[in-house]
């Protein structure tokens, strides 16, 4: 009985929503990131990343002290290299994938300060360009269910750049599932198509 009702439920958990609630604080040279995941309004992970800009950044992923290199970096693009080596039209599927998730909320606000009046309007007034920016950026790929609120705080006093984000983006699990399966089929096209211009060029 109890098999059967979980397979009655089984499709009804495929169209249950996984948020994603990302604040982030920049202020200065530090950092601080908070990342929650939730599954249906439960709260599956939590993970908090404050990091330090420097020429090697430490920074701590759930209280566990890392620190970030320049070969990490490389690692990082090596590994993008070789995912993009083995997948079909990578590009072609990161657009589709993110057709699917939507930004439900995001709150941006930002602002410098300097000993000049002038400048710090001038640089705010930059700082409102790029926050217009991205937004048309986010918007092409990634679909916007409620405008964004974006607002500047100028300081007109000497004083760190400061960024402050609120976001929460939402996708469905069967579009998580649904995706994860197409990456799966281009891969296994590209190991395909490998083994078959391997044949034809031991042929000739």
């Amino acid at each position: 009985m109890i098999k059967l009702l979980f397979l009655l439920c089984l499709p009804l958990l495929f169209f249950l929503k996984c948020k994603c609630l990302i604040e982030m604080e920049w202020k200065g040279k530090n950092i601080h990131l908070l990342i929650v995941v939730k599954i249906a309004g439960i709260r599956i992970k939590r993970f908090t990343i404050p990091v330090e800009l420097a020429t090697e950044p430490e920074y701590k992923v759930n209280h566990k002290p890392k620190k970030l290199t320049k070969s990490d970096f490389k690692k990082i693009q090596s590994q993008l290299v070789q995912i993009r080596e083995k997948v079909v039209r990578l590009n072609q599927w990161l657009k589709g994938t993110l057709k699917g998730f939507s930004i439900e909320s995001l709150h941006l606000t930002a602002g410098v300060g300097t000993d000049r009046p002038d400048l710090s309007a001038w640089l705010n007034g930059g700082i409102s360009i790029a926050q217009a920016f991205v937004v048309q950026l986010l918007s092409k790929y990634i679909r916007l269910t409620a405008p964004p609120k974006l607002m500047i705080r100028p300081v007109f006093t000497q004083s760190p750049f400061t960024v402050v984000c609120h976001c929460i983006i939402s996708v469905t699990i069967a579009h998580l599932i649904k995706a994860g399966i197409m990456l799966l089929v281009r891969r296994m096209t590209n190991d395909h198509k490998r083994v078959g211009s391997g044949f034809i060029g031991t042929s000739n």
